[in-house]
């Protein structure tokens, strides 16, 4: 049972960070070096001096001279974008490193887009690849992220514990969005400032269009005992009962503790619909959810978009999508930095405003699925299983209409779903909190020395935000790396602060997903572990858990008839377009 009182006002709330925090990793190392000697940077991998051919020409007054666009980009539709292939851009100016002052995104052009193109790190080539007809994909264009076991901090030694960082992954340690800008001091002598931050939960993408990164996705297999599965890590190669087998992979590298967990492709039916619902409504869902279930269920507000609720709006969710799965960098986001090659930036952008704005309109438009009569069951029999789902207790949650989503079986709220569903990364602390039943009091909030706040949103509550980190609950090391590090009892949380509000728990945080179309969006869950709507079941647990058990006791019959009136909610057809 979960109890209303563990949970935490969390929107009035302050903290350190939430994905990734700014690291004090300032190294004031000033050397006496000769004018010809070059200064290094050994945690970026790359030489302070190392510039391009051009470096010297203004960069920003170069773009605005000339837009390589083809006359078709220019006219292209909504749908044209969602389907669009993007590529790398081989012809683009040389981009200066972030070593010269003039690249900054406070430069960048809106109307110019003569930036890299795709990548360099990418999942997908398009959304089409993901979202299939404006549904979800097959597990082989999963998100694999790594999260950082929050009980690691630096110690006395932050240049080790930033090398220790690169060599497990160098994303890990992202560059300074203001820019690794070394400057010369009165004496002549370089002053090196090495200035990052420490992401606690970032992308492992799938690809790159540049060289060496292949080599440092591969290295992660060297830290985790026993490798990593080829059917797992793979894109070509996975598989759902891989990851069912392992949702989660721990890892470790001196006193590093690391997992890998993946997210699988959302389906997008209906999203402009659920972009309507105001978090008024959703507040008032949990606060009768909370009253009728005696606090057994108590979901929280969040964001109405992402897995776990990382995004507010659906432009925000389309954007961040942009950047974060195909590396286009845009005017409000950047892409991903290259774990290869740090220091390297994309001096201009991938897609101006109006053409996120023109794709953002089209995934707003994408219908919601209608339900339908099929080969399954007879009308009568959808009838007959809809209401055997209604009174094993899933309505609880997959609530039938919400406003004007007539059908999405939803609430779009976040609720704890048990151990076996806990993942590395835990949904976000600063999301809104039911009416009446939360005591801000009771967070309990991390306070590492020399770290502090960086401001920017996170895509799978990954990069950095303004947000907020609870304090992870003290387990002991393990002697060898595991996932989760200790047991959680929710029952026990209610009297135990650091339980109350702990990463811990609510790294068992997941978002209703809506279930209209639900017969053809497999596989499912957040990881694409559970082939089939019967295996999803079986796999709740927390807040689900009554459901999930009045739902193995019925007879094969009355399953049957659940899964029929499930699998009556079919996709519906990607529209032509939007004016």
């Amino acid at each position: 049972m979960r109890l209303t009182k563990i949970k935490v006002a969390l929107r009035f709330a302050t903290a350190r960070f939430m994905g990734s925090f700014v690291l004090a990793m300032v190294l004031n190392a000033v050397s006496s070096i000769g004018s010809a000697q070059e200064g290094s940077n050994e945690l970026f991998g790359t030489s302070l001096n190392d510039s391009t051919d051009g470096q010297n020409e203004d960069p920003i007054m170069k773009a605005m001279m000339t837009d390589p666009r083809q006359p078709d980009r220019s006219r292209f539709t909504g749908r044209q974008w969602f389907e669009h292939e993007f590529e790398w851009n081989e012809d683009s100016k040389k981009v200066p490193r972030k070593t010269d002052v003039q690249t900054t995104r406070i430069g960048l052009v809106p109307n110019v887009t003569d930036g890299d193109g795709l990548g360099p790190l990418f999942n997908a080539k398009s959304c089409a690849a993901c979202h299939v007809a404006g549904g979800g994909s097959g597990v082989k264009h999963n998100v694999t992220l790594i999260t950082l076991d929050p009980r690691v901090r630096p110690k006395d030694d932050h240049v080790q514990f930033a090398r220790d960082l690169r060599e497990v992954f160098p994303a890990l340690v992202a560059p300074d969005p203001a820019g690794i800008v070394p400057r010369a001091d009165v004496s002549g002598q370089q002053l090196v400032v090495m200035s990052g931050m420490v992401s606690y939960n970032t992308i492992v993408h799938n690809y790159s269009t540049r060289q060496g990164y292949t080599e440092i996705r591969d290295r992660l297999a060297s830290h985790v005992d026993g490798g990593i599965a080829d059917e797992w890590f793979v894109p070509e190669n996975r598989t759902s009962a891989a990851i069912a087998k392992q949702p989660v992979i721990a890892g470790r590298y001196r006193e590093i503790d690391f997992y890998l967990s993946q997210r699988n492709s959302p389906p997008l039916y209906g999203l402009g619909l659920i972009d309507g619902i105001s978090d008024q409504r959703l507040m008032a869902i949990a606060k009768r959810q909370a009253e009728e279930s005696g606090g057994k269920i108590t979901g929280r507000v969040a964001g109405k978009f992402g897995w776990q609720g990382q995004s507010a709006s659906l432009f925000s969710f389309v954007e961040s999508a942009c950047a974060g799965e195909m590396g286009l960098n845009l005017l409000a986001l950047s892409q991903p930095p290259d774990p290869a090659d740090l220091p390297y930036i994309n001096a201009s952008i991938d897609m101006a405003p109006q053409e996120t704005r023109a794709l953002s309109n089209f995934v707003s438009s994408i219908p919601k699925p209608l339900e339908v009569d099929t080969d399954v069951a007879s009308y009568q029999q959808i009838r007959a299983g809809e209401k055997l789902f209604n009174s094993v207790g899933c309505v609880s949650c997959h609530i039938a209409d919400v406003n004007q989503a007539k059908g999405i079986f939803s609430d779009l709220l976040l609720h704890d779903m048990g151990d076996r569903l806990q993942g590395p990364s835990p949904a976000p602390i600063d999301a809104l909190g039911t009416a009446g039943v939360f005591s801000p009091e009771r967070l309990k909030i991390s306070n590492p020395p020399q770290i502090s706040t960086a401001g920017g949103g996170g895509y799978y509550n990954s990069g950095s935000t303004s947000a907020l980190l609870p304090e992870p609950y003290p387990f002991k090391r393990p002697e060898k790396p595991q996932f989760p590090r200790g047991k959680i009892d929710p029952d026990a949380a209610a009297d135990d602060e650091f339980f109350a509000s702990s990463w811990d728990l609510l790294q068992r945080e997941w978002k209703t997903p809506p279930l209209w179309g639900v017969r053809d969006t497999g596989p499912y869950l957040h990881d694409g572990r559970a082939e089939s709507i019967e295996d999803a079941i079986l796999w709740h647990g927390g807040e689900s858990e009554d459901a999930k058990v009045a739902f193995t006791k019925l007879s094969r019959v009355d399953k049957d008839l659940i899964l029929g009136f499930l699998n009556s909610l079919q996709a519906p057809r990607l529209p032509d377009e939007v004016p």
